[in-house]
């Protein structure tokens, strides 16, 4: 959660690691080796019968749908339709529309730092 808001209320970028270290994408891999990795991993999925996937599957959503993953869900949607209509929001991209990005990101630099 620390990191969440850390990263909600600075809008930084991560990069491809951090995001791996976090947990938000399960491998990063070089593009080149992309496809091969790619592949690497559905074979070993495969060897598991669907059967008992399709039990993982549901007991790990289980999991979440118990912890109110829904709910969170469609707060988080109704939070985020607010967001886009609040006014800075909407300056900000009056000013690409009008000026374009660069100009509109360095207006939000000034602001906001």
């Amino acid at each position: 959660m620390r990191k969440t808001k850390e990263m909600l209320y600075t809008a930084r970028s991560m990069t491809a690691v951090e995001a791996e270290k976090l947990g938000l994408v399960n491998k990063v891999v070089p593009s080149a080796d992309l496809e091969k990795e790619t592949r690497a991993l559905a074979a070993d999925i495969a060897k598991t019968p669907v059967k008992h996937l399709m039990i993982l599957k549901h007991a790990t959503n289980n999991f979440y749908n118990n912890m109110s993953l829904e709910k969170s869900t469609r707060e988080a949607s109704n939070l985020d339709a607010e967001f886009h209509q609040s006014p800075v929001f909407l300056a900000f991209f009056k000013l690409v529309h009008e000026k374009g990005m660069k100009a509109a990101l360095q207006e939000r630099k000034r602001l906001f730092g």
